[in-house]
């Protein structure tokens, strides 16, 4: 990819087309965002029935749908550091969101792009 674009371009299309960082509705990603606090008075969605299709018509279940999976990304969707995070540190390492070996620093970016130093792909 790196001496490509073609095909760079073409691999970003495809992992954009499939791959969302955005709530469902959501044209760009905002650049920080705060976990929301669960609202006690609504069903938690984890443990709500998702919409049944076969109960409803095609438009009401594709808005019930919609709703359900924004509800969930919105509880569900956020990294909290438990002591897996670094169980590969070595003595004295910090215990810090860069040494996180789930590599989930909370940051954000508008475009995808290739990391020059690694040639990771950053969604």
């Amino acid at each position: 990819m790196q001496n490509d674009s073609a095909y760079k371009n073409q691999v970003i299309a495809w992992l954009e087309a499939h791959i969302k960082c955005e709530l469902p509705g959501q044209q760009t990603i905002q650049e920080s965002v705060m976990k929301p606090q669960l609202d006690r008075s609504k069903i938690d969605p984890r443990i709500q029935m998702s919409p049944q299709m076969k109960q409803m018509e095609t438009e009401e279940f594709q808005i019930e749908f919609h709703c359900f999976v924004s509800r969930l990304a919105i509880v569900c969707n956020w990294h909290q550091h438990t002591d897996t995070c670094w169980k590969h540190l070595k003595s004295g390492e910090p215990w810090d969101d860069t040494h996180c070996c789930m590599q989930m620093n909370g940051e954000t970016r508008v475009i995808t792009k290739i990391d020059p130093e690694t040639c990771s792909v950053l969604l």
